[in-house]
C-alpha cells in the first residue's frame, strides 16, 4: 500500500513482527528538513515518540512503527467508529489530552535543551504530528521543525498562522514592515498557552467534557 504525501512517499509494508511504515522523501529542495527530523528522532527516541525502525540517509528512507488510527487530527472520525464506542468517553479523552501535554513537557525538559514545537502555530497541523497508538497513548512524529530556543539570543521560532501565541504575533500593526530586529523574542512557554485549547478540541462534545 503506497501514500504519496507532499515531500514523501509512505509504504505500508509488514515485517514478521507487524506492519510497519516505510517513509521516501522525494524532495530534494527538503533534504535539509529530512535530515533534521531524522537526527531528532533519533536523539528523542522515548515512550513519547515514534519508534525509529531503520533509515537510509542516502536513499532519504525512514523505516518506523505503523500506528492504524492514524493522526489525532481524525480523532472525532475514529472514535464515532461503532468498534470504538467503548473509549469514546471523557475519561479516555482527558488521557490522550494529557498524552498531549506529556510530549511538550518531555521537549521542554530534554538534557540537552528545551525543544519548542514549531508545528504548533497550527492546531490541526499540531494534532497530525500525533498519532494514538493501539491501547490509546499518544507518540509524536514529524519532528523536522524543532527549534532549540538560546537563551542567550533572540528566539524567533514561528511567525504565522492563526494559532499562534501573542508574543509570536507582529506587535506594532500593519503600517509597519516586519523586521526581525524589532521581533521581541518568545520561548517555550509558546507551547503552553496553546494546552486549553488542545484540550477543548480533544474533549470533543460528548457527556461529561463540559465539566471537565
Amino acid at each position: 500500500m503506497q501514500q504519496t504525501v507532499a515531500e514523501a512517499q509512505v509504504f505500508l509494508s509488514e515485517q514478521k513482527e507487524g506492519k510497519v511504515a516505510l517513509s521516501q522523501f522525494t524532495s530534494l529542495e527538503l533534504k535539509d528538513d529530512f535530515l533534521q527530523g531524522l537526527q531528532m528522532l533519533k536523539s528523542l527516541q522515548s515512550q513519547h515518540v515514534v519508534t525509529l525502525l531503520g533509515c537510509c540517509e542516502e536513499d532519504n528512507t525512514v523505516l518506523t512503527e505503523y500506528h492504524h488510527l492514524g493522526a489525532l487530527s481524525n480523532l472525532e472520525e475514529t472514535l464515532n467508529l461503532s468498534k470504538y464506542q467503548n473509549v469514546n468517553t471523557w475519561q479516555h479523552r482527558l488521557q490522550l489530552a494529557m498524552d498531549c501535554v506529556s510530549i511538550i513537557n518531555y521537549l521542554h525538559h530534554r538534557p540537552l535543551g528545551t525543544l519548542v514545537m514549531c508545528h504548533s502555530s497550527d492546531l490541526s497541523k499540531m494534532l497530525s504530528q500525533c498519532l494514538p497508538t493501539r491501547n490509546f497513548s499518544i507518540v509524536v512524529e514529524d519532528l523536522d521543525a524543532l527549534p532549540l530556543p538560546n537563551r542567550s539570543s533572540r528566539v524567533l521560532v514561528e511567525l504565522h498562522g492563526d494559532f499562534v501565541a501573542p508574543e509570536q504575533l507582529w506587535p506594532y500593526g500593519e503600517d509597519m514592515p516586519f523586521h526581525d530586529d524589532l521581533m521581541p523574542s518568545y520561548d517555550e512557554k509558546i507551547d503552553i498557552r496553546k494546552i486549553l485549547d488542545v484540550f477543548s478540541v480533544l474533549l470533543g462534545r460528548i457527556e461529561g467534557s463540559d465539566m471537565v
